[in-house]
């Protein structure tokens, strides 16, 4: 047996009685956004099944840490050195991360970030993790097809000490099958972000009688592309039944957004009930725009396909593999926001489409994005088990 499976048998350590031992999971974000909007379903579900868990991430607030100390997740804030950082701020932040994981004393280790993977995988090699799973972000189509994908980004060494490999997309796995088989490291699909769908039904699409409903994001500085509040200016008076609304999680915008076209009603929502918030606001729209990659726009992504909603995607890497053309959304290119604005026009000119598609969306987030499909997944990659049925 190779070192390699080695370590993956390590994390699904059996007691003397034949039943799975307790995993200690870690798990390093290099975005806080992408814990705490998109990953604690995953987490909450692991510690229900028995098992520890310590998120790891930037940025984290007293206020993310009781909270998540609430569900039974541990957590600390932690500083990731960025690209371009120097080789001795490298080695003290690898030896912290190290410190800190066999303090913990943990099992297995899964590292949701591109720039700091090879440090993490180091840091837990290192620490005497038996399980490391490098979890990679959605990668480009025609980039090479070997472990170093990004120049500023040394994966070779985190695939070598892997016991195995997460990828988010059918497309990221199809680019990385001959570099990890040669390496001899296995991979699994888990998706971006999941939900519990038996909770979360499909809610009807809303009458017509009262305007048909365009609903967006604006992240703020936390997203680069206000594309659809330009749109929705670029659409001008063509139907004057349409409506734009636009949701706002960062305050400071909401006066920028107003000032760019009279017909964009705006929203603030508060960031400590978002998701309920964007929930509310996209079962009242008809199509649901989705035109930056933060975790924040993921997140609506995900809700409008579980509700039914028919998406509107300004084409990025990390959400195309959401959308199929023509059946449950449209794509656009990006940084053309006429194109966007013709787009919706053209929408609003086949509303008989829409059932279907609504139908279609919610069968993809089932298909792609239940949070049971997703534990089944990494609960299969890590070897660990449901310690509650014993």
């Amino acid at each position: 047996m190779t070192s390699r499976s080695s370590a993956h048998q390590a994390t699904a350590v059996r007691t003397g009685d034949g039943s799975a031992a307790v995993t200690r999971l870690a798990w390093i974000f290099g975005d806080r956004d992408v814990l705490m909007l998109l990953r604690r379903p995953l987490l909450a579900a692991t510690h229900l099944r028995r098992h520890k868990v310590l998120a790891l991430a930037p940025g984290l607030t007293p206020a993310d840490q009781l909270e998540l100390s609430g569900m039974g997740i541990e957590s600390s804030a932690i500083t990731l050195p960025g690209s371009g950082y120097n080789p001795f701020t490298a080695v003290s932040a690898r030896r912290r991360l190290a410190q800190t994981l066999q303090a913990w004393r943990a099992t297995a280790l899964i590292i949701e970030t591109g720039e700091g993977m090879d440090l993490a995988a180091r840091a837990a090699a290192q620490a005497g993790v038996a399980g490391i799973f490098p979890l990679l972000p959605p990668l480009e189509s025609g980039a090479p097809a070997n472990p170093r994908i990004a120049a500023n980004v040394s994966w070779r060494h985190a695939f070598s000490l892997a016991s195995a490999v997460f990828v988010q997309t059918p497309n990221d796995a199809r680019l990385l099958a001959g570099p990890l088989a040669k390496l001899r490291v296995p991979q699994h699909q888990l998706p971006a972000a999941s939900l519990d769908l038996a909770r979360l039904q499909a809610q009807a699409l809303p009458m017509l009688d009262l305007g048909f409903v365009f609903f967006g994001l604006d992240c703020g500085a936390s997203d680069a592309s206000p594309a659809f509040a330009d749109a929705v200016a670029a659409f001008g008076a063509r139907c004057p039944h349409a409506k734009f609304r636009l949701a706002q999680s960062d305050p400071s915008t909401a006066v920028l957004a107003a000032q760019t076209s009279a017909r964009l009603e705006t929203t603030a929502c508060d960031a400590t009930s978002i998701q309920d918030q964007l929930l509310t606001l996209a079962q009242q729209a008809h199509v649901v725009v989705i035109d930056g990659t933060s975790a924040y726009q993921t997140l609506l992504l995900v809700l409008a396909l579980a509700l039914g909603r028919p998406v509107l995607l300004v084409d990025d890497v990390a959400h195309r593999n959401f959308i199929d053309v023509g059946v449950n959304g449209w794509l656009v290119p990006r940084d053309d926001v006429t194109a966007l604005a013709d787009c919706m026009a053209s929408i609003l000119k086949r509303p008989d489409l829409l059932p279907g598609m609504a139908r279609a969306a919610r069968l993809k987030a089932e298909r792609r994005f239940d949070e049971h499909s997703a534990m089944t997944v990494l609960s299969s990659a890590l070897g660990i088990s449901d310690l509650r049925v014993r």
